[in-house]
C-alpha cells in the first residue's frame, strides 16, 4: 500500500507547530518527513538533513528508517528530503538540543516509564483472551517493549483482537 511522500508540501518559514509532527502511513508503515520534523523542532531542514546524513549507523539501519523523498519548494525546485520512521525519528531527535528536543525527550522517557509500570502490574494477573496471554507471554519472555509493541499492533491488524480488546485488557 503505497502512502502519500510526505515531503510533497510547502512549507513555511513562520508556521508554528503545536503537538507531535505529523505522520502518514506510507508503505504499511508510519513515517514521517524531514520537513515536518525541521519544522517541529525549530530548525532548518538543511541541518535535519546534515543531522541524518551525520549519524553513524549501519547501512541497513539507515536504509530501512531513512527513505529518500524529495519536495518541491516555493520556487519549484526539487530538493532532497527524508520518510523517517519510528526508530530513525527517535533515533535522530535524541541527538537534537534545545527546549522542544528537551520535553520531547522527557514525554518520551515518562511514556517508557509509564508502560513499563503498566505491563509489571499486568504481568501477575490473569488474562482470558489467548491472543492478548500471548502477546503477554512474548513480553515477559523478551522483556521488550518494542516487541510488545510490535506485536500487538500486528495481532489487532490481523482481526484476531480489536485495539479497544488489546488496551482494555491491560
Amino acid at each position: 500500500m503505497a502512502g502519500k511522500n510526505l515531503a510533497n508540501s510547502n512549507t513555511s518559514d513562520n508556521s508554528s507547530v503545536v503537538g507531535f509532527p505529523t505522520l502518514v502511513i506510507t508503505n504499511g508503515r508510519p513515517v514521517v518527513s524531514s520537513l515536518t520534523v525541521a519544522e517541529h523542532f525549530g530548525k532548518q531542514h538543511k541541518n535535519v538533513l546534515q543531522s541524518i546524513e551525520r549519524l553513524e549507523v549501519p547501512i541497513h539501519f539507515t536504509e530501512l528508517n531513512f527513505q529518500p523523498s524529495e519536495y518541491l519548494d516555493k520556487t519549484g525546485r526539487k530538493l532532497p528530503a527524508y520518510n523517517i520512521t519510528r526508530d530513525g525519528f527517535t533515533l535522530l531527535v535524541m541527538g537534537f538540543t534545545g527546549k522542544k528536543a528537551m520535553q520531547w525527550k522527557i514525554r518520551y522517557i515518562e511514556a517508557f516509564n509509564a508502560m513499563e509500570q503498566e505491563l509489571l502490574r499486568v504481568r501477575n494477573r490473569p488474562l482470558e483472551n489467548k491472543t492478548i496471554k500471548a502477546i503477554s507471554d512474548c513480553l515477559i519472555r523478551d522483556n521488550s517493549v518494542h516487541a510488545f509493541i510490535e506485536e500487538a499492533c500486528e495481532v489487532a491488524s490481523w482481526g484476531r483482537v480489536s485495539k479497544t480488546e488489546l488496551f482494555e485488557s491491560y
